[in-house]
């Protein structure tokens, strides 16, 4: 069973390597919640280094963003050469996956539904940072969208409520 788990989160990860990278506004109308402010990458990485005592793999073509002490992170992606993971897989896999690095803990994973898109959250704590993995279902041209948010303790109610507040304003494109 271990060895199925390990093979599944294999194949899950190259699924979002193949995947394809969309711009947001091609696959998303979002309205970023007021005082949100967009960032290069290289922005990004000096922000992050100064708040944050762990950093992350950063793409040159995520989008990032900041907002009152909390990092973001966006990214778009179309179905892989692979195919479709579901949400629900996804959430019976990622957490597994993200164990595997002793410095995480999963705190919570649960698939909810905002204005008729369903999304799967997951919270995890990696050293003393907090985040919150929100992944979309995919819309009917296969694309999905994909976020980090990033945050110390102390700013974990303003994650809840930049969480909440992005996932209300969302809007899958009918392109």
């Amino acid at each position: 069973m271990k060895k199925v788990i390990i093979i599944f989160l294999v194949l899950f990860n190259i699924s979002f390597a193949y995947c394809q990278e969309k711009p947001i506004d091609e696959v998303f109308t979002i309205t970023l919640p007021k005082g949100t402010e967009k960032l290069t990458l290289q922005q990004f990485r000096d922000f992050s280094a100064t708040k944050f005592s762990h950093t992350t793999e950063y793409l040159a073509d995520d989008l990032y963003y900041k907002n009152n002490g909390l990092g973001i992170s966006f990214r778009n992606m179309s179905e892989s050469k692979i195919g479709k993971t579901s949400l629900e897989s996804q959430q019976k896999a990622m957490p597994a996956y993200l164990k595997m690095n002793n410095a995480i803990t999963v705190i919570d994973s649960k698939i909810i539904t905002v204005n008729g898109i369903k999304f799967l959250i997951i919270k995890y704590k990696e050293y003393t940072d907090n985040f919150i993995r929100v992944t979309s279902d995919y819309d009917k041209n296969n694309r999905l969208l994909l976020g980090h948010i990033q945050y110390i303790d102390s700013d974990s109610t303003k994650a809840n409520q930049f969480l909440q507040d992005l996932l209300n304003s969302m809007h899958f494109k009918s392109i």
